[in-house]
């Protein structure tokens, strides 16, 4: 995917080789950690997207398009809303917030109901080395759950607020509910004409609740 990046991909390409200090494993180069989840995910998970959420839904029909595009366009709005201050963000935080987006849609291939909550499986089986560091795991998997659904214990819509403000990864601290909430924004502002569906609108199969 290098080929194609986006200009927070494009930081995170530089952030890896430059300032390994600022990762939790200076072995580990977070970038290609990334790609790798990436190339899995367009491999196995976005092609199945959509037609996993029109036919494994509680209400089969056609939703708005959450395949490929629509990850990819989450990215580079999550870029403009950084636009100017990207160095707001740490470099382990700037990869957490890329893999979070990443995956926060990829429950929908099967079905739309409680959707973010697969994402914790997503990563184990698609996520390549993040699986093997499970306290990474779960912290780009409850930032990537709380783009929306409600909190498991308190079934309360405030999921960012059920987060730690911040939370260790080794050294690094990392400030889950900023970054939690640049993925909602980023994912609720990205509505926009080519999601909108094209065909059989006349059969009464758009759902409401299809975003």
């Amino acid at each position: 995917m290098t080929n194609n990046l986006l200009p927070l991909e494009k930081k995170l390409e530089s952030d890896a080789s430059s300032k390994q200090d600022k990762f939790p494993d200076q072995q580990v180069n977070y970038f290609r950690r990334y790609t790798t989840l990436v190339d899995n995910l367009k491999r196995h998970i976005y092609p199945n997207i959509n037609a996993g959420l029109s036919s494994l839904s509680k209400s089969p029909g056609l939703y708005t398009d959450h395949g490929e595009r629509h990850f990819d366009e989450v990215v580079r709005y999550a870029g403009l809303i950084l636009e100017g201050a990207v160095d707001v963000l740490e470099p382990f935080e700037l990869y957490v917030l890329l893999c979070a987006i990443r995956i926060h849609d990829a429950g929908n291939i099967d079905g739309r109901e409680n959707h973010e909550r697969r994402t914790s499986s997503i990563l184990r089986e698609y996520g390549g080395d993040i699986k093997n560091d499970s306290a990474e795991l779960k912290m780009i998997a409850d930032i990537a759950q709380a783009h929306g659904g409600h909190t498991v214990d308190h079934n309360d819509k405030d999921t960012i607020g059920a987060l730690k403000e911040s939370a260790g990864a080794g050294p690094i601290r990392v400030r889950q509910r900023l970054i939690a909430a640049i993925v909602r924004f980023a994912d609720e502002i990205c509505e926009h004409s080519s999601r909108a569906i094209t065909h059989n609108l006349n059969k009464g199969n758009v759902i409401e609740t299809s975003m």
